[in-house]
């Protein structure tokens, strides 16, 4: 199930009810990004996210390993 998130956030900030401002994410990661304070924006068409220092999550280097290994397949040799 998904739950929506402000992406300027309704509580804190006053930001608007719309499909403009909002987000869907699983309950897991909704309270992830309230927890940790990470920020959302819109940049060049794609979602970015960043944490409380303003470092940008990479997905690609910040993904548990478990989830690499499922796209990439097992290393060999």
């Amino acid at each position: 199930m998904c739950q929506a998130h402000h992406v300027e956030q309704w509580a804190r900030d006053g930001g608007k009810t719309s499909v403009d401002n909002g987000i869907l994410l699983c309950a897991f990661h909704h309270r992830t990004i309230h927890d940790r304070d990470i920020a959302i924006r819109r940049h060049h068409g794609r979602w970015e996210f960043t944490d409380r220092h303003g470092t940008t999550i990479d997905p690609d280097r910040d993904r548990p390993l478990a989830a690499r290994w499922r796209r990439s397949g097992p290393a060999t040799g």
